[in-house]
């Protein structure tokens, strides 16, 4: 059995987290234009400017958490909430991206993870939007309390999560 504990991103961890934004977005789950070179490195850039503010301890907008194996480091998970407002400028957390590595998917780890993370952010409302071939991730999120807000022409749910009291 694997330990696993989760901490915040790294340095370190930036090729890990854009190889598995990079994969999500091959399959769909992701924006397409992160397999644009020019997008993609534009987004490299800038999460590697983010992580170097957030290692700094820099007040930011962003919350990246990496799920680790104990005794390596060696990250297998992360979760990315950056805090957005609404037009009538209502603060929530939106989920941005979250993944468990492939060779870890399948024995609940992804599940725990994500609970773990809900209920770190149980007093603050949150968002998610699930493009139609993250219907898994949509359900996943359903099953934590979060409901159906809107259906985006395109497909993507907009799924929101009220604050837990």
């Amino acid at each position: 059995m694997i330990e696993l504990y989760s901490r915040g991103i790294k340095l370190d961890d930036l090729q890990f987290i854009t190889d598995e934004l990079k994969e999500g977005a091959r399959a769909g789950h992701y924006a397409k234009e992160l397999l644009d070179p020019v997008s993609f490195n534009g987004l490299v850039e800038s999460l590697r400017k983010t992580i170097s503010m957030i290692e700094s301890g820099t007040e930011m907008a962003d919350y990246i958490y990496i799920l680790a194996e104990l005794h390596t480091d060696k990250p297998v998970g992360y979760i990315w909430f950056q805090t957005q407002a609404a037009p009538n400028g209502f603060l929530f957390l939106e989920i941005k991206a979250f993944g468990v590595g492939a060779k870890f998917r399948g024995d609940g780890i992804a599940s725990q993870f994500l609970s773990d993370f809900l209920h770190l952010f149980a007093k603050h409302p949150l968002e998610a939007r699930c493009f139609s071939s993250s219907s898994q991730m949509a359900e996943m999120l359903k099953r934590r309390g979060f409901t159906l807000d809107a259906v985006l022409p395109s497909g993507t749910q907009v799924l929101i999560r009220r604050p837990l009291l």
